[in-house]
Formats: C-alpha cells, structure tokens, sequence
C-alpha cells in the first residue's frame, strides 16, 4: 500500500521544519519516517484524518502493528491530540490511564517510567487538553521514547498540530501559516529561537524585563536539541569555552551537556535543576576562562531593616544540615524519611527533607514526599510575603504539572529568591532559584506569625576575614 501511495503524496512541514518523504525507508525509525511522531497504528478514523496517506507494513511484533503515514509531522501531532480527547471523552486523562491505554494491553511499565522521568509528572497527573505546555511536555517525552533518539521536530511543529487537532475536533481545520523553507528528509532538526545561544539569551531577558511582547522562549534541558548554530550547538560550544572539556559539541543535549550544566549551576550557587533558563543564560554569559566553584553561600545578615533577624528552629536545624550529600539515587536518607514520617529509599527528598526538619523540633509536617503538599496543607498558612524560614514551593515542568522544588526561604536579590534545600544535585545547600516559579511562602499555623518582607542578600559570596585577638 506504501509503495502506490507515496509517490503522489506531498509530503512537507506545514509550519517549515523536518519532515520525512520516504515512509519505506527501513533505516530510519518508524515514528520518524511516517511523519507519524508517535507512531500511531491505523485505525479507521485516521483513514479519514486530514494528511492521511496510508500505512506501513505490518512489524514484527506480536500484534503486527501497522503505522499510519501522514504527509506533515503536523498532522501527525494532530492524530495524537485526537486519540488523546478519545481517551478524555473515555474518562482516561491522567498520565498513567493515557500510556496504559496506549499500550494496548502490553507491559508499558518501562514507557511510563520514560515519560515520568523525562516530564516530571506523577501517574496520577491529569492532562487536560486546553493546557499548551502539558500537551507540549507529554507529546514530546511520547515521541522521544518512540523516535529513541533527539527529536528532529521542533516545538512549534508540536503546538501548531496540537492546535490542528483541536480545530479537527470542532469540526475545521484553520488554514496552514506560509511555510518556511522546507527541510527535506535527512537526518536535521530545526530550533524555535533560531538565533543561537546570545539571541536566546537576548530574548529571555527582554521577554522578563517587559520590551516584548512575544511569548517566552523555550527553556533548554536534557532532550533537547539544534541544528549547528542553534541554541544548544551554542550552550555547548560556551560550556566548552569554560572549561567542560568533554563535551561533543553536535547539538544534542545529553546527558555530558546535562551534568555540565548541572555542574556549571553548582559552581554558581545557582539550583542545579539542569534547566537552562534566565539565571543560568546571564551566569554563563558573565563568566570566561575556566569556572571555579565558588564559596558556599553565607547566612542571611543578622540585622534586617534595623531588627534582629530571628531564625526560626526548623531552619537552624537546617543550616546544621548543609553539606549533607546522598548515597547513590536518593539513597542514604534513612534519617530524613524516619523523621519525615512519609516517603521511601528512591523518592526525590526535598520535601521529605523539610518535613524532616519541621517534625524534628515538634511541628508536623505535610506528611507527603510531594514538594508542592504545603500548597494545600491544613497545617500550613500562606504568607503575603516571604520570611526566613518560610518553606517556599516552586513548580517544575508547567505551572499546572503539580510537580516542584520546596526550600527555606532565607533572602533575595536580583539573582532570584534563595534558601537552604535538600536535593539539590544530591546535596542540601543554599543556593538562588528563579523567582518566576516560586508559587508561595508557607508557615506552619501552629507557631506565630513572622514579620514578612524580602530579605536582601548578595548576589555573590563575601569573603570575610577575621583576625583573632
């Protein structure tokens, strides 16, 4: 059927980007090759789906699935978000329910653990089919497990089928923007900022400041990728520059780039999330020559807008905690989890490291190993704004994802709010976060209010020296 089909397609990118023109090509991945990025088999509503061209072959799996080929990765995308309002409308939107569905019966354990990992949501996380970075999230950890290689589709290819397969729903598909040059079917991939590493960090600082008006540029992470000259090529090309060595530098942010980043945020006292956002952008654009780690960071000042400032127990216990590094994957936390009373052996340990604190000088908890629990926590109170010690949440992922970070507040600056975590790049430490994430500053109900107000800090660490008399 490929072989009568193909020739007469016209197979392009509907928004300028990778698409392939030879769906029998053995040599490249089924997802990839298809223009079908999540490798959806045929089924007899897609036989009338707009871009439908036909199907491969059957495989050589025990169901001999048949791939659907698409004339646009777009309106492969499309046929995903379709068969994902399916499973809404079937009372099946959480992450676990869409790839168990997706399997069709098979073991899809290791997928789900894929898609948790690469996404940050949890089994029970609901996808809701108006949420763009959701979508956006899931459809790309979908389609790297079946591509199982970087993605040569770029974003704006994912949102603008998102976007044809919530127009086919309503009953109209909304006519295609001019396409840009296409690409045609090697091995390349394209990037939403275009510009490189300096016009990506050009952009996201005008998007903060308020100069433009355009939507945010994209975050970089593991996963992503460019073609030579785009975003990542360039954070490689810098990471390397500073002194990160062993870096290939071909536009793939793997896991080498991953822990470089990782380690470069570490050394800057910076939240070693891996997530190339603002803050890490103008740390690396401060910096040449080859990076040191600097000083740990020092506590907050002792007077505070004239007044004493007063350190509440939970976080004092903290500050002592500082340095304390895990053994293995979020291994060795026996102490954390006992005195938590929730989580176990594996668990990410932020929150089960403030419950840990928290319950050892006799407050209780939230009880959970979610770092986003104290949000909606009877024991807790919402501060108007923050206090040294307040246990400050913050999202990961997208602000609806339900997944995070939670930390003790102790000052701000231009850099981003500050406090001492657990978990961070498997150690507790103070280090900044990016302040556009952080979603409150809670107090435990059981003690007295604080005085609220930011507390000023150095974006830098201070050498103090001090002569003994």
């Amino acid at each position: 059927m490929v072989d009568t089909i193909e020739k007469t397609a016209n197979y392009r990118s509907l928004v300028g980007g990778y698409f392939s023109k030879t769906p029998g090509d053995l040599s490249m991945k089924r997802s990839i090759r298809t223009n079908n990025p999540l490798a959806l088999n045929i089924s007899p509503w897609q036989k009338s789906f707009p871009g439908y061209v036909g199907y491969t072959q059957a495989d050589n799996s025990p169901n001999a699935n048949k791939t659907t080929i698409y004339e646009t990765p777009e309106n492969g995308f499309a046929a995903w978000y379709e068969l994902m309002r399916r499973y809404a409308d079937g009372g099946h939107d959480t992450v676990g329910e869409i790839i168990t569905r997706y399997g069709g019966g098979q073991d899809y354990s290791g997928y789900l653990a894929y898609v948790r990992a690469r996404t940050g949501f949890t089994d029970q996380t609901q996808i809701k089919l108006t949420d763009d970075v959701q979508l956006l999230a899931l459809a790309k950890a979908m389609a790297a497990h079946e591509a199982g290689q970087a993605l040569p589709w770029s974003d704006q290819q994912i949102l603008y089928g998102i976007k044809l397969g919530r127009q086919y729903a309503g009953g109209a598909i909304a006519p295609a923007p001019a396409p840009s040059p296409q690409v045609p079917t090697a091995h390349t991939t394209t990037t939403e900022t275009g510009g490189g590493f300096w016009a990506l960090l050009t952009s996201l600082l005008a998007w903060l400041m308020g100069t433009t008006t355009v939507s945010s540029p994209r975050v970089m992470s593991m996963g992503d990728s460019s073609p030579k000259g785009g975003d990542v090529w360039k954070l490689q090309e810098k990471l390397r520059e500073i002194g990160f060595v062993d870096i290939v530098i071909d536009g793939q942010f793997g896991r080498i780039t991953d822990r470089a980043v990782r380690t470069f945020q570490d050394r800057e006292n910076l939240d070693p999330d891996g997530e190339v956002g603002p803050m890490t952008l103008e740390a690396l654009r401060r910096v040449s020559g080859v990076t040191v780690a600097k000083p740990p960071l020092l506590p907050p000042p002792a007077i505070v807008n004239g007044q004493p400032s007063f350190k509440p127990s939970w976080y004092a216990l903290a500050e002592k905690e500082i340095g304390f590094r895990e053994v293995g994957d979020n291994h060795g936390i026996e102490k954390y989890i006992g005195a938590a009373h929730t989580g176990s052996l594996g668990d990410p340990w932020c929150a089960i490291f403030i419950n840990a604190m928290l319950e050892n000088v006799g407050i209780k908890g939230s009880r959970s190993p979610s770092a986003r629990s104290f949000e909606k926590n009877a024991n807790f109170v919402k501060l108007s704004k923050p206090a040294l010690g307040a246990i400050t949440t913050m999202w990961r992922g997208s602000p609806t994802a339900g997944t995070g970070h939670v930390f003790f507040y102790d000052g701000e600056s231009t850099k981003g709010e500050r406090g001492i975590g657990g978990n961070e790049d498997n150690v507790v430490k103070r280090s900044f976060h990016d302040r556009t994430r952080v979603t409150g500053h809670w107090w435990p109900k059981s003690e007295p209010l604080p005085s609220v107000g930011s507390i000023p800090v150095s974006d830098t660490t201070t050498v103090v020296t001090r002569t003994e008399v």
